[in-house]
């Protein structure tokens, strides 16, 4: 199953996490950047923010983010580990599929 955090980065990157990450990356890759000068390990500090970085933003939104985005993360990772009901997701469908099913139904709710 995953990891709470990685799921809400799957159903919210684009909408929540994306934004905070490319306003947060370029002070990161100058600090990398400003540690490698003053003979620091020669890192790469890539111009897009790399996966370890986005994953550290979307750990750090996730613990503040409301109850009701927890619950809809929460179904999203149950439905991905085969633990919801076959009612509430009816047969075999795509992660696309399996999202949009389970935002509609914590909305409808």
């Amino acid at each position: 199953m995953l990891p709470s955090w990685q799921a809400y980065s799957h159903l919210y990157y684009d909408e929540k996490l994306q934004e905070v990450v490319e306003e947060e990356w370029p002070a990161k890759r100058e600090e990398i950047l400003a540690h490698r000068e003053e003979g620091g390990k020669d890192v790469k500090a890539p111009e897009v923010a790399p996966l370890w970085f986005r994953n550290k933003i979307a750990i750090r939104v996730f613990k503040d983010e409301m109850s009701e985005v927890k619950e809809i993360v929460e179904k999203y990772r149950q439905s991905r580990s085969g633990v919801v009901a076959d009612e509430e997701v009816n047969g075999e469908v795509d992660e696309e599929e399996a999202k949009r099913i389970v935002k509609a139904k914590a909305y409808n709710k």
